[in-house]
């Protein structure tokens, strides 16, 4: 075979290969209607295929089946995406690995039946009339925000991390069950959760990040788990109703604004292992008349603003009130007591 003859070839077999992959990636993208649902070729080698919206004019239930028939081929549904103000309530089938409803204004209801154990991922973003959601065991992540009828969730044990803002604007959410697994709880995770009252923290989380509880404003108290080491910026920033909080032996630092606002905080305790404050700690925490600071040497501390709880008793460990009365910003207490 000559060169010529060579190069034809090679030619030819990289044409038909390119027509295979165009002709693929084509009908991966192909979308289609079916008893009002639009669905899309996400593989034509795996028959499989995404929900991507829901017909405009088309209001009441949605079923999403496991399977669908287009064009004599049967595909696997995999994915669910919608975002539809007219759907009411949802019934998931099997096979379906991640639920996605985006301001679904109208949904009240979504039925996952106990058979479904392909979920992993549930989210469910401004669906304002949604009150509870069954979430079956496998599925590891979860979202919420701004599901402002929700009332009440319980979290599966497959779930070992309550992401970012995962509950954020659940306004009339009054109770969360968090299994013993959970190990953080993310950024603004339960903001604006103004209808929770109490929320038990198992002892396997070490991390809650920055503005986690921030503005739960019917929040009375809460015990941080020990193995937390950081109580971080706006954690409880303005819990204004939060009476009692107990800070376990574990927590080295309370960063910025960790406590602002908590106006009904009568009294706190300091572990001994704390040993930095950051800005803004205990601001306008108006009722705050005890602090207890175990620790024997003054943690490091900038601008606590003292100015805001001008009647507050710092009591210390004995031997070190002398310390405490010299080192700023400790020293601007009024009154200085030894612990007995």
């Amino acid at each position: 075979m000559n060169n010529s003859s060579l190069i034809l070839k090679i030619t030819k077999i990289n044409l038909v290969l390119f027509i295979l992959f165009y002709s693929q990636s084509l009908f991966s993208q192909k979308q289609f209607f079916k008893d009002n649902i639009l669905y899309t070729v996400t593989s034509i080698t795996n028959s499989t295929v995404n929900v991507d919206g829901i017909n405009s004019l088309y209001y009441g239930e949605v079923k999403i089946p496991s399977t669908v028939e287009h064009e004599g081929e049967s595909f696997k549904v995999i994915s669910v995406k919608i975002s539809h103000d007219g759907i009411e309530s949802c019934i998931i089938s099997n096979g379906v690995t991640s639920l996605n409803f985006i301001d679904c204004l109208k949904l009240n209801s979504v039925i996952i039946p106990n058979e479904v154990t392909s979920l992993k991922k549930i989210s469910f973003d401004g669906c304002t009339k949604l009150t509870s959601v069954n979430i079956p065991q496998g599925v590891n992540s979860i979202f919420f925000k701004n599901c402002s009828s929700l009332t009440n969730v319980s979290i599966p044990n497959s779930i070992t991390s309550i992401d970012n803002s995962a509950f954020e604007g659940c306004k009339s959410l009054s109770s969360v069950n968090i299994p013993t697994g959970v190990i953080s709880i993310g950024h603004a995770a339960f903001k604006d959760c103004i209808s929770l009252t109490k929320l038990i923290l198992p002892d396997s989380i070490n991390n809650i990040e920055i503005s986690a509880f921030s503005y739960c404003t019917s929040l009375s108290s809460i015990i941080i788990p020990n193995g937390v080491r950081i109580i971080w910026h706006n954690v409880f920033i303005g819990c204004k109703n939060l009476t009692s909080i107990s800070i376990p032996n574990s927590i080295t630092s309370i960063e910025n604004s960790a406590f602002e606002g908590c106006s009904s905080l009568t009294s706190i305790t300091i572990p001994e292992s704390v040993y930095s404050f950051g800005f803004d700690v205990f601001k306008g925490c108006s009722s705050l008349t005890n602090i207890i600071c175990l620790r024997k040497t003054p943690p490091s501390a900038y601008n606590l603003n003292f100015d805001y709880i001008k009647n507050c008793t710092l009591r210390v460990p004995k031997e070190s009130a002398d310390l405490y009365l010299y080192q700023n910003p400790w020293s601007e207490f009024k009154s200085i007591l030894p612990i007995h």
